[in-house]
């Protein structure tokens, strides 16, 4: 993560949601609220493309992330499970995007 003039940068992970026929990247206001007021930072929403968005470079950009909670759970597939209702409800674009995003965080 790099180091520049103003506030910092702070990533904060979209869930996917599908409203009116349209999917949207949406961010909880209280978790973009709290990277305002928290750190004095300005949140920038990291939607949920997985794949199409280089993650090292991504965080190369940013000063800190946020993968805030979510009403859906990682899909158990990611860790080796079955699914099964219990699980429920999953968030595939979001998990494509937080976890590689997790595990390049922890290289950085």
């Amino acid at each position: 993560m790099i180091t520049h003039p103003g506030p910092p940068l702070i990533g904060v992970a979209a869930d996917v949601k599908e409203l009116d026929g349209y999917t949207w990247h949406t961010v909880i206001d209280l978790y973009l609220t709290a990277v305002v007021t928290g750190s004095e930072a300005i949140p920038v929403v990291v939607p949920a493309l997985g794949q199409d968005i280089d993650v090292d470079h991504l965080l190369q950009r940013l000063d800190g992330i946020v993968l805030p909670g979510a009403r859906s759970n990682v899909h158990p597939d990611a860790y080796g499970a079955a699914a099964d209702g219990r699980t429920e409800p999953h968030d595939p674009s979001r998990d494509a995007m937080t976890l590689p995003l997790a595990r390049a965080a922890l290289r950085h």
